[in-house]
């Protein structure tokens, strides 16, 4: 009775540890590809002078707001070729904010922003 009890018990412990394994392996593979995601996207971009942006981005940047002052700029290359320019600026209304554009100064996706506008 004591080895049907014991077996009993060994084959509950095993599936229960397999499940918590499982779930914990589902949970960390999905973070860890979220964060490696993170990563790629922040380590791709290369820093650059802000004098060195092209135009059409220091131009698209501004959008005609005088009171707004480029900070940084970073630079990627995608898998097609083609260059994107991150740049961090800052003005009065908005605080520091950053904006990412296309070589030809067009949008290409628009970042939260990072400070709030001190009052």
């Amino acid at each position: 009775m004591k080895k049907i009890v014991f077996a009993f018990a060994v084959l509950v412990l095993t599936g229960l540890t397999g499940l918590a394994s499982n779930a914990f392996d589902a949970f960390s593979n999905e973070s860890f590809q979220e964060q490696s995601q993170a990563y790629q996207d922040r380590e791709c971009f290369t820093e650059i002078d802000v004098s060195l942006l092209p135009d059409a981005v220091t131009k698209a940047a501004k959008n005609g707001q005088p009171d707004v002052t480029l900070v940084s700029a970073e630079v990627k290359v995608l898998p097609n070729g083609e260059k994107i320019y991150k740049v961090m600026m800052r003005s009065e209304e908005k605080g520091l904010f950053t904006w990412t554009f296309h070589a030809d100064g067009k949008e290409y996706m628009k970042e939260e922003k990072k400070e709030e506008k001190k009052e």
